[in-house]
């Protein structure tokens, strides 16, 4: 008998063993570099920001500065801009007069008679001092009450704690004689005397 033939080609009974692909590691987002239209959309805000900072100084210009010129030009016209400006200063610069003044000055008040002038107003204290502002037909002068060692100069007139004295108020006024000047301060000084013992010293005197 013949030997059966050999199979050619026989296969390996065992599979061979297949490698399979390594994982790739997933990209970090946070380490990626910036998209471009991100970086734009930064860049644009704050650009916007850092020109909102000039238009709002320019408007804050506008309304502190040129408004007022611009009211000043309407009212007053363009030569006498200074001396509203002026006024103005003067104006907000007065100080109502407090409640220890006023005793003071015994009671004195706008409208009252001190000799033939009336008074056009009181104020303080302010700059360590009091001021009483009389008029008498187009004559304005001042008269002023002070501690004796807050002030420099020789005052006219005395009182046990207080100086008492004058200045003009409107140097352009026809003058004032100076028996009425003295007359003024004494009529002031007398109401200081009476009520010194009896009140305290205002502030800021």
């Amino acid at each position: 008998m013949s030997e059966p033939e050999k199979t050619e080609g026989t296969e390996s009974a065992e599979p061979e063993a297949q490698t399979e692909p390594a994982a790739e590691p997933e990209s970090d987002a946070s380490a990626s570099p910036p998209q471009p239209e991100a970086q734009a959309e930064k860049r644009t805000s704050l650009d916007l920001k850092g020109a909102g900072i000039p238009v709002l100084i320019t408007l804050l210009l506008a309304v502190f500065i040129v408004y007022p010129y611009v009211k000043d030009l309407r009212e007053h016209g363009a030569q006498s801009i200074t001396d509203a400006r002026k006024q103005r200063a003067e104006d907000s610069a007065q100080v109502v007069v407090t409640e220890e003044a006023t005793a003071l000055l015994d009671g004195l008040k706008v409208g009252d008679k001190v000799q033939d002038f009336q008074v056009v107003a009181v104020r303080g204290p302010r700059l360590k001092r009091i001021e009483i502002e009389l008029g008498r037909a187009g004559q304005t002068l001042r008269v002023f009450v002070s501690r004796i060692d807050s002030i420099k100069l020789i005052p006219p007139r005395k009182t046990q704690m207080y100086a008492v004295y004058y200045e003009n108020a409107k140097p352009n006024g026809d003058a004032v004689s100076s028996e009425e000047y003295l007359a003024l301060v004494e009529a002031i000084a007398k109401r200081v005397e009476k009520q010194e013992r009896q009140v305290s010293m205002p502030d800021n005197l």
